[in-house]
């Protein structure tokens, strides 16, 4: 779970560090976007396993995690579109 939150953190840095230099590409946003996304969700639903059935109490906060992190990828353009 580290390693994907450092790729995924490395990356927006990168389109960070790109944006401010005058490249507003908006294919590398969406590359970016499309990327962590998935990666909130991956490592949210095995932080949700790790914990087992505690995992999905409304009273654990990985739960209100695991919600939050799936509402991302409908924000700012479904998943799908991003591929696009």
């Amino acid at each position: 779970m580290a390693s994907k939150i450092e790729a995924a953190r490395w990356l927006l840095y990168h389109n960070a560090w790109q944006f401010d230099n005058g490249s507003n590409n908006l294919r590398d946003s969406a590359i970016t976007k499309l990327f962590i996304s998935q990666i909130v969700v991956d490592v949210i639903r095995s932080a949700v396993q790790v914990h087992g059935p505690y995992g999905i109490c409304k009273q654990n906060k990985v739960e209100r995690l695991f919600r939050d992190g799936k509402m991302y990828e409908l924000l700012e353009g479904t998943s799908e579109i991003q591929r696009n």
